[in-house]
């Protein structure tokens, strides 16, 4: 995947309030019970077909 798009997600992974950024630059995910692996399982077909064309 290409940083443009990999940057797209991470930013609006953000914005929902699925991931933040700490001191020194790390991403940590904030709801490890379940949003973010919906949210990716949403996303996922979305994605496994853009990289595949």
């Amino acid at each position: 995947m290409n940083y443009k798009y990999v940057f797209q997600v991470v930013r609006t992974l953000r914005k929902e309030n699925y991931l933040t950024v700490v001191p020194g630059g790390k991403l940590v995910i904030l709801d490890r019970k379940g949003g973010l692996i919906f949210r990716w399982a949403k996303d996922k077909e979305i994605i496994l077909n853009s990289l595949s064309r």
